[in-house]
């Protein structure tokens, strides 16, 4: 039996792999803050086991360890499921209990290879076995990219450009760490890999996944969730989770100008939205830094501008125009429309009136 050596590769490897426990401690660190950095370190966590595992089998090491060793080989069946719970943190969703099933595979697999696969390793069909779990581990790696694909593509459009780009970059990186790990078994089938091949290859793997954990990582810093005032500390929504449901409770009110309602409440607008009314509170007082009788008056009052501004409305009453866009009273529409614009509404009208005076002489 060949002793077992270090080389200048391996000896490599093993920095890079150190480098990974290293990352991976600070993105638990800064789990606290953002969920999402949770399987991102899971992912590094894994990839750097993986390549332990590779440096053992390179140099011969695994041969003197024991058999359960080789269970580092089928962490790769977790980085697809990890990288899937990381991005669908991203786009603000949170993880169910049907997610958790994409560790079944891991999990069924390990117990095989640990139990079962022990047991059967001098039949004749050992080796269709093992090519068959080969294959499914490839065809395993495609199927993530083309799922969280998906999940960009379906999640709300709120959601941020800059998230909405990490992930793209991240299907593009992930496709590539896919056609790496593949090649690696088309040169075995193929009777060409050497050494120096198999060595390229994990080290095109590994250019990936440190890049996916040390860009996740100063990306952290944007997509962590702002700090909440003690009254949402117990809030599971993320600063993406608000962002995006801010837009569509705007959205939503653009659309169906339900402020117009002059008996509107919270309640009601949170049942429109499909939120609860702590969480619209909390939308609202977060992302506009109003409470929701400004944030409502607020559409209100920018109405009632343009209704002043609209010659059909010359003649029209304050009162009334007060009235179509949502208020009680005159003195509540004189009071919020003197807060947001600086200047009562017949200050604000007769100016409008006049600019359209001067525009109208200005082309007779």
């Amino acid at each position: 039996m060949k002793e077992p050596t270090l080389n200048t590769w391996t000896s490599l490897f093993l920095l890079a792999a150190a480098q990974g426990f290293f990352l991976t401690i600070i993105l638990l660190k800064k789990s606290k803050n953002n969920r999402a950095n949770m399987p991102l370190a899971g992912i590094v966590l894994v990839f750097s086991l993986t390549l332990c595992y590779y440096v053992g089998y390179w140099t011969g090491f695994n041969q003197s360890l024991p058999l359960s060793i080789h269970l580092l080989n089928q962490l790769i069946l977790l980085i697809g499921p990890l990288l899937f719970f990381y991005s669908k943190l991203l786009v603000g969703r949170t993880l169910t209990r049907a997610d958790y099933w994409h560790l079944a595979p891991f999990v069924i697999i390990s117990a095989w290879t640990t139990l079962g696969g022990l047991l059967v390793t001098s039949q004749p069909y050992a080796s269709e076995i093992q090519s068959g779990i080969t294959i499914f581990k490839n065809l395993h790696l495609i199927f993530y990219p083309w799922l969280i694909l998906s999940l960009v593509y379906k999640a709300d459009q709120h959601v941020p450009g800059t998230v909405r780009s990490w992930l793209l970059q991240i299907v593009v990186l992930f496709c590539l760490f896919t056609l790496s790990f593949a090649s690696y078994y088309v040169m075995v089938w193929s009777q060409v890999l050497r050494v120096e091949y198999d060595y390229m290859v994990s080290f095109a793997m590994s250019l990936v996944i440190y890049y996916i954990g040390y860009f996740g990582y100063q990306r952290s810093n944007i997509f962590a969730p702002a700090k909440t005032k003690e009254k949402y500390q117990r809030s599971s929504l993320t600063e993406y989770a608000l962002e995006i449901l801010y837009q569509k409770v705007t959205a939503h009110l653009k659309s169906s100008k339900s402020y117009l309602q002059n008996d509107l409440k919270l309640a009601d607008l949170a049942r429109e939205i499909g939120v609860s009314s702590h969480q619209l509170s909390q939308i609202i007082n977060q992302k506009s830094k109003a409470n929701f009788h400004d944030f409502i008056n607020k559409f209100r009052i920018e109405d009632a501008k343009t209704l002043m501004k609209d010659p059909d409305f010359r003649s029209a009453k304050i009162i009334h125009i007060a009235y179509d866009c949502g208020f009680n009273n005159k003195a509540s529409f004189n009071t919020a429309f003197k807060k947001f614009t600086g200047v009562s509404p017949s200050q604000y009208k007769a100016f409008a009136l006049a600019r359209q005076e001067d525009q109208i002489r200005s082309f007779s």
